[in-house]
This record gives structure tokens, sequence and C-alpha cells, in this order.
């Protein structure tokens, strides 16, 4: 269903890629590609690895068994990761939060960085927050300041694990206008999603995980197709 062989065409790509936790297979012999310009939504039930995949793609945990990542020598700048349920350990302000985002921009001046910051902030409606520490808000402002450390880097490729979780609708759907921006900009962007509605919606292209395995990835309107959802999710 893959429907660009050019490499050139692709952010990422992984083959066979396997990933075990306590002997418990979690992946199982993943091989796909995912397209620049283009929001790739992924999709399954709990426990189907999504969140796994996620994290090898970003770095965080070591593939086993198989070619992992190639990112095109993209250097670890060039990728923003956002992951699930963050709880910073100390009470930062929210703007130096956001600020973390530019750690990896050592070239960067002092003012590059701050005006990022300010950009990503404002975009993910949070710069009323400068001054708070990130404690004393709410769970929904924590995730857009996240989100804003993320698009302080400018990073080319997202990956994004339920970027939305915690979001009233109005904030649910500026953030997935943010990334459709992203992509649309010449980035790349992955995100993990539960709401098969706003996946048809927001994202060009789909993966369906079932039990650690591909199920069928594409047109994401090809994809969360009824009879795929139904076969995944039995609704």
């Amino acid at each position: 269903m893959n429907h660009n062989t050019n490499s050139q065409a692709n952010a990422i790509s992984v083959s066979n890629l396997n990933f075990a936790y306590n002997s418990r297979e979690i992946l199982k012999n993943i091989s796909l590609n995912f397209e620049k310009n283009k929001v790739t939504g992924i999709f399954g039930e709990n426990g189907t690895g999504k969140s796994t995949l996620l994290k090898i793609l970003a770095g965080v945990l070591p593939a086993e068994y198989g070619k992992a990542t190639e990112f095109h020598n993209l250097p670890q700048s060039e990728v923003g990761y956002l992951g699930q349920q963050i709880t910073p350990a100390w009470a930062l302000k929210v703007s130096a939060l956001v600020e973390l985002g530019t750690l990896t921009r050592e070239s960067w001046s002092k003012e590059e960085k701050q005006a990022a910051v300010q950009q990503a902030m404002a975009e993910t409606d949070c710069l009323h927050l400068a001054e708070r520490k990130v404690f004393e808000i709410s769970t929904g402002e924590l995730q857009r300041a996240l989100l804003a450390r993320v698009f302080a880097g400018k990073p080319k490729i997202i990956l994004a694990d339920e970027p939305t979780a915690g979001l009233d609708p109005r904030h649910q759907l500026a953030v997935m206008n943010l990334l459709q921006q992203h992509a649309r900009k010449g980035g790349t962007v992955l995100v993990v999603m539960h709401d098969l509605n706003a996946g048809k919606t927001f994202c060009d292209n789909a993966v369906l995980l079932n039990n650690g395995e591909v199920f069928a990835h594409g047109l994401a309107a090809e994809v969360l197709s009824d009879k795929n959802i139904f076969d995944v999710f039995g609704v």
C-alpha cells in the first residue's frame, strides 16, 4: 500500500524492526516508510506498541534485531519528541521549560533562541503562562507548554505521542492544525492518536498496528476504513 518508493520522499525508513520487553514481544518485524511533508497517524489498541515505536524512532529506546531508523543523515537536533504524561521534576517557569527545546541549537544566538521560544509559545497559546511555575498550571496548559518546547527547537521531524491529551476541543483543533502546518512547510509529523475521526480529518497517511505488527498502512482514508477498524478494534 506504500504509494511512494522514492527514498528522497521518505523522511524515515524502518525495516525489520523488532522490540521485546522482558522477553515479551512488543513489536514484530516492522517495516515502514514515513513520507516528508505529511502527517502520519499511528493507531491501534492499547498495548499494541504505538508508543514503543515512537520511542524507538525518537532514539529513546534501542531497537533490536534489524536495521533501525534511517533519518537520511538528519542530526538529532532535527527530531522533536513529545512523550506521554511527562511531569517536570523541578519547579521551572513555563518559559524556561519551553527554552529547553532550543538546547540542541548550539549555533543559535541568545536572541534567536528567545525569538524561537516566543514564537512557539504564541503558536501554542501559552505566552500568558510564561512566568508561572510548571506545578501551578493545569494538565492541558502543561501539555501546550511541552508542545511549545518541541516547536521551539524548530525540528524537521516531530514525533508526538497523543499530543491532544488533556486539551479542550478548541486547543485540540489548534494543535492538530499546527502539526498540519508543520508538515505543509516541509516538515514531517508522526502522531500517535486514539481519535479515529480526528485521524481521518488531520492525517494524510496512517499506520494501523495490531498485536505489535503492521495491519495496514497507506492513505489515512483507506487505512481507517470501517472494515479495518472493525477487524482491529471490533467496533
